[in-house]
């Protein structure tokens, strides 16, 4: 063996090391596990924008993922106002049901795992039923029913937010950035405190607003086209959470609490 050889072979791990400490040499881009999970969890909140986008502008000012705006509709519209009181009622119960069967779900899931297996199915579920109204929304010459399709993705969304509320990861429930915003501000310098998380905090802002801006966009090409940028933003999510080692998280590691 030449002398160069043995150089390399000296760099390498021996077959006999495990699995875990093998998967030390991956490159990683300089990303932990733990800022891959907060990264996936934003854009999984891009979807928010996204859906939201679609179902406010083209099913008749309804919220599929934002369930505080349909709470305040129903009220405006029970008051007298002009808003589709029905149409969010049924996105409501919709998104609930959602919430009770991804619960079920990822009741049982090993919080220890970077990326548990019961949210993966729940975010892939999110991601067939988007499709599936995609395919059905843009292969139709109208809009389809409100009351068709607008369950259909509050449904989705109810079962996205309920499985990664499962995570308790701070600041990144996806589905709303209200109770963020309000952390935001509450911690930040100006009101006397630390900004802790607050990177985290403005990204999840953030990428909610670019879901939004970029569904809102494409929805004057094309109405269905709103969902796009959900369905991709889901996709990625559904093959980087496959990539990823099967590394479970010790005490040290768990980011539940959150510091970025």
């Amino acid at each position: 063996m030449t002398s160069k050889a043995r150089h390399y072979m000296a760099v390498l791990p021996p077959q006999s090391v495990s699995k875990n400490h093998r998967d030390r040499f991956r490159p990683h881009l300089g990303l932990d596990h733990e800022n891959v999970r907060v990264l996936l969890l934003l854009l999984l909140t891009s979807v928010t924008g996204s859906v939201d986008a679609a179902s406010y502008l083209g099913l008749g000012q309804v919220f599929t993922a934002n369930m505080t705006g349909n709470v305040a509709i129903i009220g405006f519209a029970a008051g007298g106002a002009a808003l589709p009181l029905l149409g969010s009622a049924i996105a409501l119960g919709a998104f609930i049901v959602g919430t009770i069967i991804a619960g079920r779900i990822v009741r049982r899931s090993d919080l220890s795992s970077t990326w548990p297996l019961q949210l993966a199915i729940c975010v892939g579920v999110s991601f067939a039923m988007l499709l599936s109204v995609f395919l059905v929304w843009v292969t139709q010459p109208r809009a389809p029913s409100p009351h068709v399709i607008a369950p259909l993705l509050a449904f989705a969304m109810g079962i996205q937010g309920a499985a990664t509320r499962r995570l308790s990861v701070a600041d990144l429930p996806t589905t709303v950035v209200t109770s963020t915003l309000t952390s935001l501000g509450a911690d930040s310098r100006l009101a006397g405190g630390t900004s802790v998380r607050w990177r985290r905090r403005a990204a999840a802002v953030a990428a909610l607003l670019l879901g939004a801006l970029a569904g809102a966009g494409l929805f004057h090409i094309r109405e269905a086209f709103a969902l796009v940028p959900g369905l991709a933003a889901l996709a990625i999510v559904i093959i980087v959470s496959r990539l990823l080692p099967d590394r479970k998280l010790g005490p040290a590691q768990d980011f539940r609490s959150g510091r970025s």
